[in-house]
């Protein structure tokens, strides 16, 4: 039988099979909107029973800033490290409560988490930064917990000498509520394709993108953009030259991605590409080249990590200064708080429609507090660093401070203002009055905005891009694509990411579309032949390392874009025969071109640890290899400037947190430096000099068999690679991938070696 909770079906005999392609819209909408409640209904019951749980956690508050309302904020560091997949995101809010012992209820207060703008020692890495507006009245009674560490003027120059081990924490509880936020915003953008104003553009992409066949346009970007197609029309030969140099750069296959610009099925274009290819950086030099010339061409670029929005948008800095392209990029990490807000626009509205609105929906939100803190470190921002939206309107507000006399005179109402009438909470009004006019116009001149589909949806109607990226869209559900689609109209949407080393998360199993939510659109414009241009060239592995992955993950058309003796620098040569030291006097089959070994302990036995599992044999080889290599003095970068780093990788969550356990045990912060330790889930868009690898088991499992997984977990060496795995594994009923790895280096792609 069929079972309903809460009026959304879960299902009891399994998952309905995935759709690649789609005959009606009604079919797409009908899928995504069942899977997405149902997602919603399981995440709700994951936060409702962590709530129940009552964890208690170290927390150490840090610093308490001038208090600029009725409010005073404390900033804290938590140690959550043992529940970080539940935290909020950056940006993102919970409740956190201070109590005496564990019998008492505690008072809570809203909190948010902070990006982490203290530059802390790495003794605070794990922890995650939380701040907390409590009333004063509030604050005075909690005060013997509310002690901070730093004062607000030191703390920029103490914080880097204070641990948390040299002082006592404080315990506190967070609650959480199930964000409705995700599941909302992926619902509007649903009805609005389906029912609402979505633009025609829009809405050609949406039919488009549903089986990928006969696409209504085809869209020259190089029309659009001549100055792509002829560089001679960019103005600024100093700008040119630097633009040439960086095309000059691109390989086979991210020429021919370019050429791609030339005709877009629906104004779209999906670029896949595998690891090591430079897809981020053809991606944001394609934009710098876009935005180069006379015609505007603002960029929304999407991804659904805030911290990798952020990376993106420094990089995207960092390319503007490189080519001289004089344009800023902004990164937009979180929303601040305010009155609720009537979201109902978001589904209805024209594009010209929630422009008007749009200053309502500013009207709801308090940027007051982010606008005076940044008043206090304002200028000590490092320069290769994209702002954030409250460093981007003092950037605009100190470059044109007579056009918003307003807010200089609300400033000197809050901070200069003696007079005894003075109303510090009608004056913090005012402020936040006078400042909705600078954020409106610092987003709707933006040239370049990186976040997350869900934080765009409060630029729909006045940040209106030319070129909406989503990078890393492999990783997204459908739905949330679809946002991209339902709510900008831009010249064109380009799609990026690898859908062979990751797919979208689902935090359920046994609802019926639950296979359909992990398909993205990547996934399905290959499958209908709409991604022919990809990026497969390799840049990060030497000796024929990439082999192997090629052969076994993308049809053998990832290659290597190093030939000869490039293949075999001196550092590599060196780990190979490090490799090789290994073997000595041991039972080997195949041949040491490749530096790689599988290392295989027969049937060494497992232990188990919670509801995972490790392998001591396993450990204690893995730790004396990376030990050995770390007093090695010629394991250094392929360069050979730099001392070599390692990655330790594993399946299983157990064996990571015994390596995390032995490193931190490492003699020396710069040893430790040198060392990453990642579960294969956690480990795509990392690389080291030497990867090892740890399958723990003794026998293939539809765990370690998951393809995506070894596909990250086999393309990250640069160097050198140690896969440590039992015989057993490709002999097992479910070991199809196991033996293929083991038959790969069997026919050259490695060795192995039976200890």
């Amino acid at each position: 039988m069929s079972r309903w909770s809460d009026g959304i079906f879960l299902g009891s005999g399994g998952s309905r099979p995935p759709l690649l392609a789609f005959t009606s819209a009604e079919e797409f909408v009908k899928r995504h909107e069942e899977a997405t409640l149902a997602e919603f209904h399981v995440e709700a019951q994951v936060v409702e029973e962590f709530n129940n749980k009552k964890y208690w956690f170290q927390a150490w508050v840090i610093t308490a800033p001038t208090a600029t309302s009725p409010h005073q904020s404390f900033v804290l560091r938590v140690d959550a490290s043992k529940h970080a997949k539940l935290m909020p995101a950056i940006g993102q809010s919970c409740m956190l409560g201070f109590a005496a012992n564990n019998l008492e209820e505690p008072t809570w207060f809203y909190c948010r988490r902070g990006p982490e703008v203290m530059t802390m020692n790495d003794s605070w890495d794990k922890f995650m930064e939380l701040i907390v507006n409590i009333p004063k009245d509030e604050a005075n009674r909690l005060k013997q917990y509310l002690k901070p560490l730093l004062g607000d003027a030191s703390w920029k120059a103490e914080a880097k000498q204070l641990r948390h081990k040299q002082h006592n924490p404080i315990a506190v509880r967070l609650r959480f509520e199930a964000s409705a936020s995700t599941m909302k915003g992926e619902l509007r953008a649903l009805n609005r394709l389906m029912n609402g104003n979505a633009s025609q553009k829009g809405k050609d992409a949406f039919a488009y993108l549903l089986n990928f066949r006969n696409p209504r346009r085809i869209v020259d970007f190089g029309e659009i953009f001549p100055h792509m197609v002829d560089l001679k029309e960019i103005s600024d030969p100093d700008v040119r030259r630097r633009l040439e140099e960086s095309l000059a750069g691109f390989d086979e296959d991210q020429e021919k991605a370019y050429k791609g610009l030339r005709a877009l099925p629906a104004a779209t274009y999906f670029v896949p590409g595998g690891p090591g290819a430079g897809k981020t950086w053809w991606t944001l030099t394609m934009t710098a080249l876009a935005q180069a010339g006379a015609r505007s061409c603002r960029a929304l670029y999407l991804l659904d990590i805030n911290s990798a929005a952020d990376d993106a948008a420094d990089r995207m800095q960092g390319i503007y200064q490189t080519t001289g392209v004089n344009k800023a990029a902004v990164r937009l990490t979180g929303w601040p708080s305010g009155r609720p807000v009537e979201e109902e626009v978001l589904e209805n509205s024209t594009v010209d429609q929630a422009q008007v609105a749009f200053g309502t929906r500013l009207e709801c939100a308090d940027f007051t507090e982010g606008f005076i803190r940044e008043r206090n470190t304002h200028g000590a921002r490092e320069e290769t660093k994209a702002p954030n939206l409250d460093q981007a309107a003092w950037d605009l507000y100190n470059q044109y401070p007579e056009q918003y006399n307003d807010v200089t005179f609300a400033l000197w109402r809050l901070f200069n203002n003696t007079s005894q009438e003075k109303n510090r909470a009608t004056d913090l009004e005012y402020l936040r009055t006078t400042l909705l006019r600078l954020y409106q116009q610092v987003i709707a001149s933006a040239d370049f905005i990186a976040t997350t589909p869900i934080q765009a949806l409060r630029l729909f109607g006045v940040f209106r891009p030319d070129l909406v990226i989503f990078d890393e869209c492999a990783h997204a559900r459908e739905s949330n694509t679809m946002i991209s689609v339902a709510y900008f109209e831009p010249k064109a949407w380009l799609f990026v990411g690898d859908h062979r080393q990751t797919e979208p998360y689902t935090a359920g199993q046994d609802h019926q579309f639950v296979q359909q939510l992990r398909v993205s659109t990547m996934e399905r414009a290959d499958a209908n032949g709409a991604a022919n241009n990809q990026l497969l060239v390799n840049h990060r592995a030497y000796g024929g390392l990439e082999r192997m992955a090629s052969s076994i993950f993308y049809g053998g058309a990832m290659r290597s874009d190093k030939s000869g003796d490039e293949l075999f620098p001196p550092s590599v040569c060196h780990l190979r025969n490090w490799l090789k030291s290994l073997t000595t006097g041991k039972r080997v089959s195949g041949t040491l071109r490749t530096p790689r070994l599988i290392v295989d302990f027969g049937r060494a036995d497992t232990k188990p640890d919670g509801t995972s599992t490790w392998n001591p044999t396993h450990f204690e080889f893995v730790m004396d290899q990376v030990e050995a290599l770390m007093m090695d003095p010629q394991f250094l970068d392929v360069g050979g400037k730099r001392k070599g780093n390692v990655i330790i990788l594993s399946p299983y969550k157990a064996a990571v947190n015994k390596y995390l356990g032995a490193v931190n045990q490492l003699k020396g912060k710069k040893l430790k430096q040198r060392v990453l330790v990642r579960t294969v889930d956690t480990a795509q868009g990392q690389e080291a000099d030497v990867v090892f690898l740890d399958m723990v088991n003794k026998y293939a499992t539809t765990h370690t068999e998951n393809p995506k997984r070894l596909c990250v977990a086999t393309t990250r060496a640069r160097q050198a690679e140690i896969i440590v795995m039992s015989k057993e594994m490709k002999n097992s009923r479910d070991g199809r991938l196991a033996s293929k790895i083991w038959s790969a280096c069997e026919k050259g792609n490695g060795q192995i070696v039976h200890m």
